[in-house]
């Protein structure tokens, strides 16, 4: 019940960056750059309510748009945040038991070598319902060759290692 008013207020942002685009434009109130990075981040936090109110569909469609937007904008940070939302979309798939879907995504974020575990360990579960749980191993070798010093990652790496009694060495 909380989130509702902020829900209200978003969705009411989303239509005057959508109806009054042009406007904002042409009164130089921001760039273009600007303009469409704040109106993906609008869509996220959009996303972010839904999945505070269990509308995980339309929490996955306003994701679908912010990634579609920021997709479209040549700036690193914003590019960054793309990263972010593939994150979001393999947590609202694993919710969902889609496995397939859950790895694309995961996949995407895990191109920008994030530093932290949670990541890694996700690929592991899902790769285990997907009965490919031969492919950690070697995913996790790949991951700890282009990142070498993340002693947790390579911590993780050690933990799964031990898991299997034919690599229990």
């Amino acid at each position: 019940q909380q989130w509702k008013p902020l829900l209200q207020t978003l969705t009411q942002l989303t239509d005057l960056f959508a109806n009054h685009r042009k406007e904002l434009l042409l009164a130089n109130v921001v760039s273009v750059e600007d303009y469409e990075a704040m109106y993906g981040e609008i869509h996220e936090r959009l996303a972010s309510t839904h999945l505070k109110l269990n509308n995980q569909v339309t929490a996955l469609n306003e994701l679908k748009k912010a990634e579609e937007i920021y997709s479209k904008i040549p700036n690193a940070k914003v590019r960054e945040r793309t990263g972010k939302i593939n994150w979001y979309l393999c947590e609202l798939y694993v919710e969902r038991a889609d496995w397939k879907n859950a790895l694309t995504y995961l996949d995407l974020y895990l191109q920008r070598q994030p530093i932290e575990v949670p990541p890694y360990e996700r690929r592991a579960q899902i790769l285990k319902n997907l009965f490919r749980e031969r492919e950690v191993l070697p995913f996790l070798r790949k991951a700890i060759d282009a990142q070498p010093n993340n002693l947790p990652l390579v911590l993780f790496f050690a933990s799964q290692l031990t898991r299997n009694p034919t690599t229990r060495k």
